[in-house]
């Protein structure tokens, strides 16, 4: 039994590894055993839940392992390594501003500063966020692998949220492509309408982008001269947080665009 249950844990791993689909003899190879024990296992995963099949041999995460993963982001106290950051940025706007993890090919909010305005967001903690059409969504997919950023913006994916969603994955490589040299990405009413939002990354201890602080406003209070104004204080906040999480330091190359394109190509 504690072999079999080792066997399906290793095959759920590959499945994520190789996300957002992997064919039954690559994942039989890396878990190191035969295609037909692979199948086996690959089938009571299906049947849990914890994976789905499709033609061809192919398999991929199954939507409980999303859930959990998603389960794990909003129980995480991820606000310890953000929140100073995000209390000093509240200084230079009175937006709200918001913090979101990876997970997944999803974002999650994991922290939130109400804005100082008698209007609120209609956001929450743990909710779950798009990578092609929100700031912070935008942030993480700008600084992950080539082969995962292709992989995520196939037309099937790029589903419009509002008629300023980019949907075409030309011009949302070139958006992304613009991301990483600028430091900041705006989503202009992309996710939702009348909504603004500006967002910039957060890396981990390995140099990974982690996530992303945002600050969001309804566009009539939110211009985009006043987003793009708030990019300095907002990369700023940003790179503490990267900081806080142990980052290595910009000057050392850890969030330089240099070390990026290395990671995307390496």
């Amino acid at each position: 039994m504690t072999q079999s249950v080792q066997r399906a844990l290793r095959i759920m791993e590959i499945l994520v590894a190789n996300a957002p689909r992997a064919v039954l003899g690559d994942i039989a190879k890396a878990a190191g055993l035969t295609p037909s024990t692979t199948y086996r296992i690959l089938q009571t995963l299906v049947s849990e839940g914890y994976a789905t099949g499709e033609e061809g041999g192919y398999y991929q995460p199954g939507s409980r392992i999303l859930s959990l993963a998603g389960q794990m982001v909003t129980s995480m106290d991820y606000s310890t390594y953000a929140r100073t950051a995000m209390l000093e940025l509240q200084e230079h706007t009175q937006e709200t501003i918001h913090f979101g993890v990876l997970s997944g090919d999803q974002a999650h909010y994991v922290d939130k500063l109400e804005g100082r305005r008698p209007y609120r967001l209609a956001s929450v903690v743990g909710m779950s966020l798009q990578l092609h059409c929100t700031s912070i969504g935008k942030a993480i997919l700008a600084h992950l692998p080539e082969e995962r950023v292709d992989a995520l913006t196939t037309p099937k994916r790029l589903v419009a949220h509002t008629r300023k969603t980019i949907t075409d994955p030309a011009r949302l490589a070139q958006e992304l492509a613009r991301i990483r040299e600028q430091g900041f990405c705006i989503d202009d009413e992309e996710d939702r309408e009348e909504v603004r939002c500006i967002g910039a990354p957060v890396f981990d201890h390995h140099g990974h982008v982690f996530g992303a602080l945002s600050v969001s406003a309804p566009t009539f209070q939110f211009s985009l001269q006043d987003a793009i104004s708030l990019a300095p204080a907002l990369i700023d906040a940003a790179r503490s947080t990267s900081s806080a999480l142990g980052a290595p330091e910009p000057d050392s190359g850890g969030m330089d665009a240099g070390l990026v394109e290395s990671k995307r190509h390496g």
